[in-house]
């Protein structure tokens, strides 16, 4: 989703390029979408870890580590290890 977000508001970059105000519009808003989107996959890998679903889990850990590497830290310890 976070991809086609993106892909969308690329397209939209050449209308708002030479107006401040659309432009920070723009900016703002494609933040807000990406935090969005962000937070989901918090709870993604939350849900997959435990579903037990790993392969699941790791995928939509990479692409928060790539994205945000310090929400990592949002998904508490207890749901990665067992104890």
């Amino acid at each position: 989703m976070l991809r086609s977000i993106r892909a969308v508001y690329q397209r939209q970059r050449a209308i708002v390029e030479r107006n401040p105000h659309l432009e920070a519009a723009y900016l703002r808003g494609l933040a807000r979408l990406t935090d969005i989107f962000v937070d989901c996959l918090v709870e993604n890998v939350r849900d997959r870890v435990r579903a037990q679903q790993w392969r699941g889990a790791l995928h939509a850990a990479v692409v928060l580590a790539s994205e945000r590497p310090a929400r990592l830290f949002d998904v508490p310890r207890r749901h990665w290890v067992r104890e």
